[in-house]
């Protein structure tokens, strides 16, 4: 069996910008480190603390479909 010792960041992929970083920052109550606006993708990339030592990376894609078989990823995001 492998053995990991750490994970670094964790990549979450939502619809709904707002909703999500209200979910995560004031219901979960973690820490925005940075948020992004990538105009050429219409979406933002918000980097979350989760303790001292691991990080969400919450993206939106609002213009994908639903559902993980037609979410078109960007290569790095996969």
């Amino acid at each position: 069996m492998l053995k990991i010792n750490r994970v670094h960041h964790i990549a979450i992929i939502c619809s709904d910008y707002e909703r999500s970083k209200h979910f995560y920052t004031q219901i979960l109550g973690f820490k925005i480190l940075q948020e992004n606006y990538r105009a050429e993708r219409k979406s933002y990339k918000l980097d979350l603390e989760v303790g001292n030592l691991y990080q969400i990376e919450l993206f939106s894609f609002p213009t994908q479909h639903q559902g993980h078989r037609d979410l078109k990823l960007p290569a790095c995001a996969i």
